[in-house]
């Protein structure tokens, strides 16, 4: 099975398709119409400058040959996905290329770009626009790699108006704990909480709470304090790739 994949850069729509004669407006209108499924958007805009001598953006770090982006979206294809939209910003039309390369194209891919130097909340805040208000999200960084089942993220969300992945990891240094909020109590090397992941799922009535220069964590406490949120604990194998210490352990996870 062959889809179409629709590009969207700025203002400019242009159409890759097997089927030229079909009009990028109603290729459009074809990917946000059935609202009832969840569009993923995939923060894409990361430059990974710990990762010298890597130049491209970070998302496109292959993973034992296989570049993160990729592996996420194959991930969101065996899972049903079928719209994705990638928040770019750093050396975008190497994203744009590598989209255009993939061998598998389950998915719509649209891309919204806005400029390298933006923060979080802008980019999920300009992605946002291009779709119903109306439509289910889930956000997910581009340099996280999870064995998430999002169908299982799914149905545990039903009830709730935001649901994000925690799991468990040691913090580096240790846990510092403070006495009255003041004077250090102790310090645990080995004590183990929970970070957030990403893969968050998102309704209508949450997005007004995220600010233009919020990171994704921030938009998650924000909604904790007025909106049903939910934590979907993640038990299986992750790693999330900021340096080149990550990118071995990321290499010793996934094959």
């Amino acid at each position: 099975r062959r889809r179409l994949i629709f590009i969207i850069d700025g203002a400019q729509k242009f159409l890759i398709s097997h089927r030229p004669k079909k009009k990028a407006a109603n290729m459009l209108a074809e990917m946000i119409e059935d609202t009832t499924k969840p569009v993923v958007i995939i923060l894409a805009g990361g430059n990974g400058s710990r990762l010298q001598p890597w130049v491209a953006p970070k998302c496109l770090m292959p993973i034992n040959g296989i570049p993160i982006l990729g592996r996420l979206l194959s991930q969101l294809e065996n899972h049903g996905i079928e719209n994705v939209i990638l928040c770019t910003g750093y050396r975008s039309r190497d994203i744009h290329e590598f989209i255009l390369q993939r061998r598998t194209r389950l998915l719509r891919v649209a891309f919204s770009d806005a400029g390298e130097n933006v923060a979080m909340g802008a980019r999920l805040l300009k992605a946002r626009g291009l779709i119903d208000e109306k439509r289910q999200v889930i956000v997910c960084y581009g340099d996280e790699l999870a064995t998430v089942d999002i169908s299982e993220l799914l149905n545990a969300h039903q009830e709730y108006d935001m649901t994000f992945c925690g799991a468990k990891a040691k913090i580096p240094g240790g846990t510092i704990h403070f006495h009255n909020g003041r004077s250090i109590a102790r310090i645990i090397e080995a004590e183990q909480h929970y970070i957030n992941i990403g893969f968050v799922v998102a309704e209508q009535n949450c997005w007004k709470d995220l600010d233009a220069d919020a990171g994704l964590s921030e938009w998650v406490n924000k909604c904790i304090q007025n909106k049903k949120v939910k934590i979907f604990e993640h038990l299986g194998a992750r790693a999330t790739i900021n340096t080149l210490n990550d990118l071995a352990y990321a290499e010793s996870l996934f094959v």
